[in-house]
């Protein structure tokens, strides 16, 4: 980043919560901002393969929507750099692992756990919702160990556990590259 080599690259911002791209376009109709599949699709058919920087401010959402901007960003033919701003937490931190380097500022933190959800009916009902997690879990789980290089169960763990890292535990961990270098521009006492 501090090369300049992402002077020319397109911006793509990942805000708020991530929505279907129905739930997308009724939102934006309201005016109320969000990340949804159809929108990062347009913005990256815009890119048209030259590189793009992700900026990351989000508290996550529908992991589903999630994953499919996850596999766009992943099949993207230019470069991903992105950049963690404020938070990259729950289904935010999936899309963040799609980056080809993902930095975090020195004042964000992210997060990770267990895929959620709310549920009604009977016991069958709930047997069924629990399988379907449990396998929502461990496709979360490759994406993580895809980028961190740890083992399926230390990222369950960290998963079981609601794990919130900052900017240092997130590198350390491998969740991402670098903290962002910030320049001091504070006047000197």
């Amino acid at each position: 980043l501090e090369d300049g080599s992402l002077k020319d690259a397109a911006s793509i911002f990942i805000k708020c919560d991530v929505v279907d791209s129905e739930t997308g376009q009724m939102f934006k109709w309201f005016g109320m901002q969000n990340t949804n599949p159809q929108a990062i699709q347009e913005q990256l058919e815009q890119a048209g393969g030259k590189d793009v920087q992700l900026n990351i401010s989000s508290p996550g959402g529908d992991v589903t929507a999630a994953a499919e901007i996850y596999t766009m960003l992943s099949q993207y033919p230019g470069k991903v750099t992105g950049v963690v701003q404020g938070i990259a937490a729950s289904a935010a931190s999936v899309i963040a692992e799609a980056c080809d380097h993902l930095s975090i500022s020195p004042a964000a933190t992210m997060m990770i756990h267990r895929s959620a959800t709310r549920n009604e009916g009977n016991t069958n009902d709930f047997s069924q919702t629990a399988t379907t997690l449990s396998k929502i879990d461990q496709t979360i789980c490759s994406v993580y160990q895809a980028k961190t290089g740890k083992s399926r169960d230390e990222i369950l763990d960290l998963m079981d556990k609601e794990t919130w890292l900052t900017p240092k535990d997130a590198v350390d961990q491998g969740f991402a590259d670098e903290i962002l270098s910030v320049n001091n521009k504070a006047p000197q006492m």
